[in-house]
């Protein structure tokens, strides 16, 4: 049923392309899918640098408070 879908789009698509016209698409299916997938490609794209940099800087913290307990547990 996925490769269907698939299928379908991309013929779609690529039949939209050889005719060198854009119109409305009525099926909300696939509109909607086509949305989701730039939605998701944008969000993971712009989301990534401050993720990583949100998990980097918790890292720090958690590596300096094991530190900080090693050294109160090594003075006793």
């Amino acid at each position: 049923m996925k490769m269907d879908l698939l299928n379908q789009t991309l013929n779609s698509f690529s039949a939209q392309i050889s005719d060198l016209s854009v119109g409305l698409n009525p099926d909300i299916f696939e509109t909607n899918v086509i949305n989701i997938t730039i939605l998701l490609g944008g969000v993971i794209y712009l989301g990534s640098n401050a993720l990583s940099a949100s998990l980097s800087e918790r890292q720090q913290n958690i590596l300096g408070a094991i530190q900080k307990l090693k050294k109160g547990y090594s003075k006793r």
